[in-house]
């Protein structure tokens, strides 16, 4: 797991560099990475950071003005957007979190991948070769800073560890389905139905055996 989430570092650090990880820095954002997705992600937790609070938590009056919408809609990880804006005030008025959710995003690709072949590969350079092919997978780095929520496939590649660990072992781990689902709920729901047919069929499974 540890050098999994190494791992992942290095990947982010040797595509992205440091630049995204200053949060008080979005000049790249808006000058230097032409891209319309990350834009509209960033107004859409620009506006709902200045949005009253408002219940459920995740809606902003500001966007879809007067309706009001929930920040997911944006492209935004619903759960960052709510912590970072309960500690906005201790916040400078330039906040973006997009470098710290994918550099995140990067050290999970690396630590779930690596527990996930673990239980199929014994060496650990092989081990090591097959969760660098994850933190350097093309489609991850396509998504991340395009449409960051959509880089967390580390909550498949969970999912499929606790299906492939459960299959093999007389423990069987299920609240930590129950916690990858919460997760998906508020990191995007593209994931929720993916998360939950690991989980269902872990469960039928359980069921046969």
């Amino acid at each position: 797991m540890l050098v999994g989430g190494l791992l992942g570092v290095m990947a982010f650090l040797l595509v992205y560099g440091v630049v995204p990880l200053n949060p008080a820095n979005d000049t790249w954002l808006l000058n230097g990475f032409a891209e319309v997705d990350t834009i509209q992600e960033y107004a859409g937790w620009m506006l709902f950071r200045d949005s009253p609070w408002a219940w459920p938590l995740g809606i902003g009056s500001n966007l879809n003005y007067p309706s009001g919408a929930c920040v997911c809609f944006t492209g935004n990880v619903t759960l960052f957007a709510i912590f970072f804006k309960a500690l906005s005030p201790l916040l400078g008025e330039t906040f973006q979190y997009v470098g710290l959710y994918n550099l995140l995003s990067f050290v999970l690709q690396g630590v779930s991948a690596g527990l996930l072949l673990s239980l199929f590969i014994d060496k650990l350079l092989y081990l090591h070769i097959g969760t660098l092919l994850f933190v350097f997978a093309p489609i991850m780095i396509e998504r991340a800073f395009r449409h960051s929520p959509l880089g967390s496939h580390w909550l498949i590649l969970f999912s499929l560890f606790l299906y492939f660990n459960n299959r093999r072992s007389q423990h069987r781990l299920q609240w930590q389905f129950g916690l990858l689902g919460c997760l998906a709920v508020v990191i995007h729901p593209y994931f929720v139905p993916m998360v939950f047919a690991i989980w269902f069929a872990d469960l039928v499974d359980q069921i046969i055996q």
